[in-house]
Parts: structure tokens; C-alpha cells; sequence
């Protein structure tokens, strides 16, 4: 059993270990229990005796197997792993953003939940970012990361992708403008926090530009992209 647990620990540290068992490590008992309402738990650890959460394999566990098992710093006595959901060719969708090498996995996990909420169909992950399935990715999207579809290529997939369907090609930028009226799909390119979008985009891309004081230099890529997101779709 004990080799069973630092297995799963190893799960939330390993983005090798993730994809080589299909599964990913969820945390908390609010989270699991929303994915545990739309999709399979494989595994359920828990310091509570009867959980109302099915799982194929349940394990009550101790506080201190947890926090072996845990990222967090002082975790709420819940993990869980899913399966991993299989990558798309993202042929289906319109509306997509694509995350270009981000590191940060709260700037992911933001970006991420606001695509959902605003209507964004599918992601396209550039090489070199932090992983979708990490765990603090996870928990900073509440678990939706589970639920968009997904798609990982080099930057010249990407521009195969927008080629092959005909989708408009977004960036933000400093001399830029929004359309007039809102696209009908779009691909929004959203870059590393310190390096921004790969040079091959540069000529490639359509410049939006977000209107901002002269006191501040620039917006953290989450916030920067959730309104980039919102524009875009016509909310704001």
C-alpha cells in the first residue's frame, strides 16, 4: 500500500508518470465532488469514514497519508485520480485559445476557466508550458481543465491548424486594434509571461490592444487574456 501512495504522489509531480498511467490527481472535497458529478473517480482517498463519492477503488486513509500524497499545505483530508482525458484534433471547434509556453500554473488555471466561461471552444498548448494536468493547475480551474478539449503541437501546428480552417489569428499587442464587429471564431494567442508568443507568430497574427494607463507597463497574462477573451466574444 505504501508503494501504492508514493505512486500517487508521484502522479502529482510527474507529467511523464501522468500520461504513462492515463490518470491525474485531483485534490480537495469540493473539487471532487463537482468532477465526481460529471465523470469517474478511479480512485478515492479520504480521512472520512462513509463518503457520499463513488469511486472504482475507496481508501480511508489517515491526515498523514494525505499530506504525503498532497501539494497543498494543509489539505482538507480528500484526493482522487481521474483518467486523463484523450487529446483532440480540436477539427470541431471555432473559438480557440492558444497558450503559448506559459510557466505559471495559476495564469494557465485562470485562463483556462475564463475560456470556458466565455464561450471558448478548445485549447491548443504550444510546447514548453506548464502542464495542463498539473496539479495546481487543476486546482486552480476547480477541475474544468477536465472538461475543455485540448490539444498539444509546436507553433507551426498551430499555424497547419489555423490554415487548414480558415480562423482569424489574434494576439495582444501594443499598437493593435479589436474588429468592429465580433468574429465568428477566432484563434487568440496568448504568450509566455516573460518572453511573450514565439517569433514566428509575430507577421502571422492580428494586434489587439488593450487600452491601459501609462502608470502601468503592462498586464499578468491572465488578466491581460480574460479580457483580450471577453472583447473578442463581444461581452465587453
Amino acid at each position: 500500500m505504501k508503494a501504492f501512495f508514493n505512486e500517487l504522489a508521484e502522479l502529482r509531480e510527474n507529467k511523464k508518470k501522468r500520461h504513462e498511467m492515463g490518470l491525474c490527481l485531483i485534490e480537495g472535497k469540493k473539487a471532487i465532488v463537482e468532477i465526481a458529478n460529471k465523470r469517474p473517480l478511479v480512485h478515492l482517498l479520504t480521512t472520512e469514514e462513509h463518503p457520499h463519492v463513488k469511486a472504482k477503488e475507496t481508501f480511508h486513509v489517515t491526515q498523514e497519508v494525505i499530506e504525503k500524497i498532497s501539494g497543498n499545505v494543509t489539505p482538507d483530508g480528500w484526493v482522487a485520480t481521474t483518467a486523463m482525458p484523450a487529446a483532440s484534433t480540436l477539427d470541431s471547434c471555432r473559438w480557440v485559445l492558444a497558450l503559448d509556453r506559459i510557466q505559471d500554473p495559476g495564469n494557465m488555471g485562470t485562463l483556462v476557466r475564463t475560456a470556458l466561461a466565455f464561450g471558448f471552444e478548445g485549447l491548443f498548448l504550444i510546447s514548453g508550458g506548464v502542464d495542463l494536468f498539473n496539479d495546481k493547475v487543476l486546482r486552480a480551474t476547480k477541475g474544468s481543465a477536465l472538461f475543455i478539449p485540448y490539444r498539444e503541437g509546436t507553433a507551426s501546428d498551430l499555424l497547419s491548424f489555423q490554415r487548414k480552417h480558415s480562423l482569424p489569428i489574434y494576439a495582444g499587442d501594443l499598437n493593435g486594434s479589436f474588429p468592429e464587429q465580433a468574429p465568428s471564431g477566432a484563434i487568440l494567442i496568448l504568450g509566455n509571461e516573460g518572453q511573450g508568443i514565439s517569433p514566428i507568430f509575430k507577421d502571422q497574427t492580428l494586434p489587439l490592444t488593450i487600452p491601459i494607463s501609462d502608470q502601468v507597463e503592462s498586464l499578468n497574462v491572465a488578466v491581460a487574456g480574460s479580457l483580450l477573451m471577453a472583447k473578442l466574444k463581444g461581452i465587453l
